[in-house]
């Protein structure tokens, strides 16, 4: 009777260290248990490694994601949240303007600061119950409702970015600064469209500007920060019903933005009057677009007063109430009496 007992108490603990196993989950495969995630913004630079990821708490959870041509895909996954990361060294998501997500193959972008303040990512290893696609392992990035491009594979690492984002002073009007720059035809989808080199639009126009990255804002909301490194390489196409559209020859199709409301560069901003009238026809009155409806894309407070520049060099004060009309090839400054012709800018100034 003892022995029968010892041999149930055997087995039970055999059940019961068996159970520990399957909870704590397997490790990594070999080829990545000495891989290594990079966290970049805290006190120096520090990683975690994908094992000790493993070891951590893990949810599955039930995303979507949205493509680039407005698909909704779902998928099951599992892994830990990145705030669960994050706590071993006191911080949060939230707390900071954006992070940059970059994969082994060197593409990389950052989620603003409006979706760390309402969504939850997960860094995840396993998608549908098994291991990810070839191109996407070890890890990947997730956000529930968001769009694909946000989904970083072959996760390197992230860098937690903290600093301000510059306001912005100086307003270049995209469709008149186009046609100052040098223009070639590029291949889209088969097609032939006319553009210009966005090192030519930045030399130009933001010379000096600074920082390492640019924000793209699209007419549907999209917000993408794109590293300049990269965004120097491509090509703005300005022609067609997508335009403006910037692709480059290190992205895939699926990270090209399309309809540009406008791209802020440290103080400047570039935008896209057609584009703008567009997205706000019920503000645009008597062919005229105001200046409040440019701030107010922009997401900056008005200014007591605008400086105007035309494209020949002629500059003209004007105070809020400003707008800018279409006539002829180009646009019209008009505020009460003052009018000036061919407006290429205008920057914020003081009473």
């Amino acid at each position: 009777m003892k022995k029968t007992a010892s041999i149930i108490l055997c087995f039970a603990l055999l059940f019961m260290l068996s159970g520990c196993a399957r909870d704590s989950g397997p490790g990594p495969d070999s080829e990545y248990k000495d891989y290594f995630i990079e966290i970049r913004g805290l006190e120096g630079e520090t990683n975690i490694s994908l094992a000790d990821i493993y070891k951590m708490g893990s949810s599955e959870e039930k995303l979507s994601n949205i493509s680039s041509s407005g698909d909704i895909a779902q998928l099951n996954v599992k892994g830990v949240w990145l705030d669960d990361i994050l706590a071993r060294h006191g911080v949060k998501q939230a707390d900071y303007n954006g992070i940059r997500f970059y994969a082994g193959d060197g593409y990389s972008i950052i989620v603003p600061e409006e979706i760390l303040a309402k969504k939850k990512i997960i860094l995840f290893y396993e998608a549908e119950g098994e291991p990810m696609k070839e191109k996407h392992r070890p890890l990947r990035a997730g956000i529930d409702g968001e769009r694909s491009m946000y989904w970083v594979g072959n996760l390197q690492g992230l860098e937690l970015i903290s600093g301000e984002i510059a306001a912005i002073r100086e307003i270049v009007l995209f469709d008149v600064a186009v046609q100052k720059l040098g223009q070639e035809k590029i291949t889209y989808y088969d097609a032939e469209y006319k553009a210009v080199k966005t090192e030519d639009l930045i030399a130009k126009f933001a010379a000096g500007a600074g920082g390492e990255h640019i924000l793209l804002k699209s007419a549907d909301g999209l917000e993408k920060r794109e590293l300049m490194s990269i965004f120097l390489t491509g090509n703005l196409i300005i022609e067609g019903e997508e335009q403006p559209l910037f692709l480059s020859k290190d992205l895939p199709k699926g990270m090209y933005v399309k309809e540009l409301l406008y791209m802020a560069y440290g103080e400047t901003a570039f935008v896209s009057l057609e584009r703008l009238a567009r997205k706000y026809p019920a503000e645009i009155k008597a062919g005229e677009i105001s200046v409040k409806t440019i701030m107010d894309a922009l997401g900056q407070a008005e200014s007591p007063s605008y400086i105007f520049t035309n494209t020949a060099g002629e500059k003209m004060q004007a105070p809020q109430g400003a707008a800018i009309c279409p006539e002829g090839d180009g646009f019209t400054l008009k505020a009460g009496d003052l009018t000036l012709p061919n407006i290429i800018s205008f920057e914020t100034a003081g009473r």
